[in-house]
């Protein structure tokens, strides 16, 4: 991520985003209005300087979400730390599927807090950078994705600014407390 940005190249970053959404996607209004998109456009080009770039980060993927549509988002990948753990959701129970060799004890664990949330409150509060209009099983595993992103803990405050992550869970109905260091952004690892 291009932390050393200045708020001018920020906001230059965030017109060429909005006018992308508005010339290029074919009905960018369909689920929000343009009054109201154009407000969150101008509301996050206030807030910039005062902000870090995981936030400005999670400010654009909230424009783009709120387009509504899977196909309209901003992509993360190369720039966010992972977490070196795979989540799905199981109803309403987030547990892990996949995990580096150092964390493979917590195959199959249910994660129940990220941070000092419980995991309820994290997936409530990250609901703004998924887009809504997708089927149930979209928003679920992209919620899932979001939260084993460190910006995104960050951005939320669910996180610490850096360091490791704490994550807390129950394996075998016994609670767990581990810390996470997240990877560099990009890292290719093998998960079991």
């Amino acid at each position: 991520m291009a932390r050393d940005q200045s708020s001018a190249q920020w906001r230059e970053d965030l017109q060429v985003l909005a006018a992308a959404i508005r010339t290029k996607h074919k009905n960018p209004y369909h689920r929000v209005g343009e009054k109201q998109f154009q407000s969150a456009v101008n509301r996050l080009e206030q807030d910039i300087p005062q902000l870090n770039s995981a936030a400005i980060m999670v400010g654009f993927q909230r424009l783009a979400a709120m387009i509504g549509d899977g196909h309209t988002f901003v992509r993360t990948h190369d720039v966010y730390h992972s977490l070196p753990l795979e989540a799905f959701w199981f109803g309403d129970e987030l547990r892990i599927i996949r995990a580096s060799a150092d964390h493979r004890s917590l195959l199959g664990a249910r994660i129940v807090g990220l941070g000092a949330v419980s995991i309820g409150e994290a997936n409530q509060r990250i609901q703004s950078i998924v887009a809504q209009g997708e089927s149930r099983w979209y928003v679920l595993n992209e919620s899932a994705t979001q939260l084993m992103k460190a910006e995104t803990l960050r951005a939320f405050n669910i996180a610490s600014p850096s360091g490791a992550v704490p994550i807390r869970v129950e394996q075998n109905g016994q609670p767990i407390r581990n810390l996470v260091m997240p990877l560099a952004p990009g890292s290719k690892i093998s998960l079991l």
